[in-house]
């Protein structure tokens, strides 16, 4: 059992999502099977494992915790959730807040940086399928970003980029579409 306090007696403490509700969910849930079934290729096990673990995700029948609050002695069930980072909104909010929260508390130093977004055209996103592939690629767009910074600095010895990449795999619409966001310091580091 978790406690809770709430700060005003006024404010409940927790509010359930109710994602059953949603019009995502109800789409999920009624077509997904269907085009799991009839799609033209394969579908990869972890986009599968993203639609399922989305359908259970918030649903008190799946597992739950219970909760007591000290200030209004009630008590409260709170669902599961997937954790996910793709397609559940709820849990991919919540990652994308802790992950930034993190970024800029305890990893980027307080200096400018500069945000990029490498997409690709549709026409070669196929070549694109493994998240191995993708790191290759990466790699690459980081080195050229990586050189052109350090060729806008001749003067500093020794010097190095600092940077953090996400790699996604779908556009807005569950769509295929592999990109990048890359955060990038805007200048170079000296490691003397």
């Amino acid at each position: 059992m978790v406690t809770l306090s709430c700060p005003k007696k006024s404010q409940s403490v927790y509010k359930p999502r109710r994602p059953e509700k949603t019009v995502l969910f109800e789409i999920i849930k009624k077509h997904y099977k269907t085009w799991y079934k009839n799609s033209e290729k394969p579908i990869p096990n972890y986009i599968d494992k993203a639609f399922r673990n989305y359908l259970e995700c918030g649903i008190l029948a799946n597992g739950f915790a219970c909760a007591h609050c000290d200030c209004c002695h009630r008590d409260f069930l709170i669902a599961f959730s997937c954790k996910g980072r793709g397609i559940c909104p709820s849990c991919n909010t919540k990652a994308m807040v802790e992950t930034s929260a993190n970024l800029i508390e305890n990893v980027i130093p307080c200096v400018p940086v500069r945000q990029f977004v490498m997409s690709f055209p549709l026409r070669i996103r196929h070549y694109l399928q493994t998240h191995e592939i993708l790191q290759n690629v990466l790699r690459i767009v980081v080195d050229e970003i990586r050189k052109r910074l350090i060729i806008c600095s001749p003067n500093v010895p020794n010097a190095q980029i600092g940077a953090i990449s996400f790699i996604q795999h779908f556009g807005n619409t569950l769509n295929y579409h592999p990109h990048f966001h890359i955060v990038v310091a805007d200048g170079v580091f000296t490691l003397e």
